[in-house]
């Protein structure tokens, strides 16, 4: 109230420096200066802010966002795994359900929103660089995921972790080209047909100790034909490396059971960190 008094007579710089306060403070009084008049003249003995003033905000459903705190910390910090608010959308339904069930879309939206301000989250664009190394991340995927218990060697951990690799391989030429005179106005080639669009699929496999499976590979054929019976042929190709055909030379889960089952019965295979890993269990 006094500093609001003293602008009247006084410079808003001279004033501020004398009660130590910014210069927009001191605008903000003389524009409250009425309403903290007449709150001042029915309670001298009290400081008055401005109703415009931003009250506390109260946490009403606090234990809700400690779950979703904890959650997000652990996915970010310690799995290195994207959050994105379709995620906490779904971990709001988990942890409360009928709190999820009496809000509608939008609803959740708003209160999500607000829920990221008020801790200090941010929503940021995912770049191709990242800052969390992978083997990081392998170490906590195969002990706390329960992969492998912990009691297992580093040697034994990445001795049987594999990465794996598959890439098409057109023979001579692929199926979408073909070698012509020049100057022809025609091609006597149809694109698609089975002589003309002759490849292959290779799977490669290894690990980070510098273990390598046999090689996979995959033609374009019919299962139980006359390339399968060729490719299947003790004498035909090198014996480390495993043939098999299907039809486009397309690898589905029956084919990649055959590759399995030749290499080692106990192989199983997921999909993990965006990159094929073969584990060995």
């Amino acid at each position: 109230m006094q500093g609001a008094c003293a602008v009247e007579g006084e410079r808003a710089v001279d004033v501020a420096s004398r009660l130590k306060v910014g210069r927009s403070t001191i605008y903000c009084w003389r524009k409250s200066q009425a309403q903290l008049c007449s709150a001042s003249a029915s309670a001298p003995n009290k400081y008055f802010a401005p109703s415009s003033s931003p009250r506390k905000q109260y946490v009403f459903f606090s234990e809700l966002e400690v779950q979703l705190i904890k959650w997000i910390t652990l996915m970010r910090k310690t799995r290195g795994l994207c959050v994105t608010t379709k995620c906490i959308v779904l971990m709001i339904g988990k942890f409360d359900a009928v709190f999820s069930a009496a809000r509608t879309n939008v609803a959740l939206l708003s209160w999500y929103t607000r829920f990221l301000k008020r801790n200090g989250f941010s929503v940021r664009r995912i770049t191709h660089k990242g800052r969390k190394l992978r083997d990081n991340m392998i170490n906590f995927a195969v002990e706390e995921d329960g992969i492998f218990p912990p009691s297992y060697s580093e040697q034994e951990r990445y001795g049987n972790l594999f990465n794996m690799g598959q890439t098409g391989l057109g023979i001579d030429n692929p199926g979408r080209i073909t070698i012509d005179f020049k100057g022809a106005k025609t091609v006597d080639v149809v694109q698609g047909v089975g002589e003309n669009g002759s490849r292959c699929s290779v799977f490669l496999c290894a690990s980070s100790t510098g273990m390598k499976l046999p090689a996979f590979i995959v033609f374009t054929g019919v299962p139980e034909g006359p390339v399968y019976q060729e490719v299947s042929s003790p004498s035909w190709g090198h014996p480390d490396v495993i043939h098999t055909t299907q039809a486009k030379a397309f690898c589905n889960h029956a084919t990649m059971q055959k590759w399995i089952d030749e290499v080692c019965t106990n192989l199983l295979l997921f999909n993990a960190f965006k990159t094929k890993v073969c584990l060995l269990v």
